[in-house]
């Protein structure tokens, strides 16, 4: 804490580290930077499945998605009488195929009344049991 080369004494304590232990100007102390963001599991499923594989099909090769691909394999088997394969082909399906098929209008749920909602929400989850 004396003078060095002309300068004022610098005090060391709390938040005060020494000048040798201080980052130099114009230089970081992260010098690798901010590692990257690891993607997801659900994020490495989803571009797994979206990859496309070449696949021979009638004596033809055809490149599809191997989502296509699962969903193919799990048609036959069901057609072959898997039960695991209908079943999941039916639960996958039986939502997405309702909402397509369904020419009602969806209801507006903001003008619905708490015992309209309610109503609406018993009878949604016995049809899906």
């Amino acid at each position: 804490m004396s003078k060095k080369n002309g300068t004022k004494p610098y005090a060391v304590g709390y938040a005060k580290p020494p000048k040798s232990g201080q980052f130099k100007s114009g230089t970081s102390g992260n010098k690798r930077g901010r590692p990257k963001n690891r993607p997801s599991a659900a994020m490495q499923v989803y571009s797994q499945l979206a990859q496309k594989i070449t696949v021979t099909v009638d004596g033809k090769r055809k490149k599809i998605t191997v989502r296509e691909a699962i969903v193919t394999k799990a048609v036959h088997s069901a057609l072959a009488g898997d039960y695991k394969a209908i079943n999941f082909l039916l639960n996958f399906a039986t939502p997405s195929e309702r909402e397509m098929h369904s020419h009602e209008p969806k209801p507006d749920y903001s003008k619905m009344t708490a015992e309209e909602l309610s109503d609406l929400y018993r009878k949604t989850v016995a049809e899906r049991h």
